[in-house]
């Protein structure tokens, strides 16, 4: 699969994390949260920029975060950011 579409689904599925923490629904977030861990380690990390990269760390501190509406804040955030980001590669 190429990044592009990874990156529309992982935002897809952010998208529904953020959605499940602000509904309470923590089995549906955990769920969604390792399908993203999941299409994470199906890019081809060399083909993204270095600003990617950095976003993609942040993936891991989101279930550290004790907040729910800050898990759900960030999860909002990075989606809005990988869609971005997809909409330029190739």
């Amino acid at each position: 699969m190429n990044n592009q579409i990874l990156l529309q689904a992982m935002a897809l599925d952010l998208k529904r994390i953020a959605l499940a923490y602000h509904a309470h629904s923590l089995k549906t977030a955990e769920r969604f949260l390792k399908e993203v861990m999941q299409r994470k380690t199906y890019l081809t990390v060399n083909e993204l920029p270095e600003e990617a990269l950095l976003l993609l760390s942040f993936l891991d501190n989101i279930p550290e975060e004790k907040s729910l509406i800050k898990r759900a804040d960030d999860a909002l955030m990075l989606s809005t950011l990988f869609i971005s980001f997809s909409t330029r590669l190739p």
